[in-house]
């Protein structure tokens, strides 16, 4: 399951600091409990930061979550340009071109582009990860099935 962040999806505005600023809306991403706990489950929330129009040198920031349950694999995927990854909490075993890479809290790489990569969670805990890219990855994103689901 792959949803997008911030429309009807899970994104609430709120404030910085308890301090109200309609220039500066500061959103929440919330997963409901459900989507969190079902087993072979991937949720996806994409975060989108623009660019300042008036900084020469900003540029967009797109960040995703990913919350992957036990047991849950995403899509082997390839983008024309580079990942960041985070793993924020639990364990991941991440595919890169063929080859296995076992990933912990704390862990962080970049996933050059043209790779083909996949995740899974082989624990019986949730994995949490984050995921950014300097632009929007989109349609510049080549995907396939797990080669468990691939006949």
């Amino acid at each position: 399951m792959v949803r997008d962040a911030c429309g009807d999806s899970g994104c609430v505005e709120g404030t910085w600091g308890g301090m109200s600023d309609p220039a500066v809306p500061v959103r929440r991403l919330r997963l409901e409990e459900d989507e969190r706990l079902r087993p072979s489950v991937v949720v996806q929330r994409v975060l989108s930061i623009m660019p300042d129009v008036e900084a020469a040198d900003s540029a967009a920031i797109h960040i995703g979550v990913t919350v992957m349950s036990a047991g849950a694999a995403t899509e082997h995927l390839c983008h024309s340009i580079s990942e960041f990854i985070y793993v924020v909490d639990g364990e991941l075993v991440m595919t890169l071109d063929r080859r296995d890479l076992l990933l912990s809290a704390g862990d962080y790489l970049t996933i050059p582009a043209g790779r083909w990569h996949a995740f899974r969670n082989e624990t019986a805990q949730i994995a949490l990860m984050l995921f950014a890219f300097e632009r929007n990855p989109t349609m510049l994103t080549s995907r396939r099935a797990p080669a468990s689901q691939s006949s």
